[in-house]
């Protein structure tokens, strides 16, 4: 009797702690702005500030396509993107029209397979602004343009990762729908291979 009894207030404890943890909880709530196309979207605020300029370095853009041996694949297999927009605060350069300003958007990722070869991986290169979205290892000090190839060989193919910011409104909810740096529909995969003895660079 004893023992059913501890088993019963052990139970009952449990459900007070958990009835306790439930009331405690706070889903969060994001800021919303009302759109012209008249969607009400939720986003996350950033305190940051984002640059756009088309003079930001290639990865591996100092390789000429006519020196090499090289391929390349148009538009993505898949894609990634967040639930939520971020709004941050953009400037531009003057060949892009963006005003100043703040606005909301999102980072997407795409990807791409390339066919692999045998002793060897690929090697990305970007030769022109323009067809090619952001490298995923930039930062706010360091950004390229390019795309990062893994390398793993799946099923006799290698997969290639590049980022685009889509910005879609401004802070007032005007229709902006511009993409940085280039559409995705427009993605251009330049590589060559490499033995794997051999240097990367």
């Amino acid at each position: 009797m004893l023992q059913k009894n501890i088993f019963h207030i052990i139970l009952v404890s449990l459900a007070l702690m958990t009835t306790s943890c439930a009331s405690e909880y706070e889903p969060p709530v994001y800021p919303t702005v009302e759109t012209e196309d008249g969607n009400i979207v939720k986003y996350i605020e950033q305190d940051t500030t984002i640059c756009l300029r088309k003079d930001f370095p290639l990865f591996n853009g100092n390789i000429s396509l006519s020196e090499v041996v090289c391929d390349s694949v148009e538009g993505y297999r898949r894609y990634e993107e967040p639930k939520y927009w971020a709004m941050a605060y953009f400037i531009a350069d003057s060949s892009i029209d963006l005003p100043q300003g703040r606005y909301l958007y999102k980072e997407i990722t795409y990807f791409h397979h390339m066919p692999a070869r045998a002793n060897e991986r690929i090697k990305p290169i970007t030769p022109y602004f323009g067809r090619m979205g952001i490298h995923p290892r930039s930062t706010a000090e360091d950004c390229r343009i390019g795309y990062e190839a893994d390398i793993v060989n799946e099923a006799g193919y290698v997969w290639g990762e590049t980022r685009i910011l889509h910005i879609k409104y401004d802070a007032n909810g005007k229709l902006i729908d511009l993409w940085w740096p280039c559409h995705p529909d427009k993605l251009r995969w330049h590589f060559t291979w490499k033995a794997w003895i051999d240097p990367w660079e």
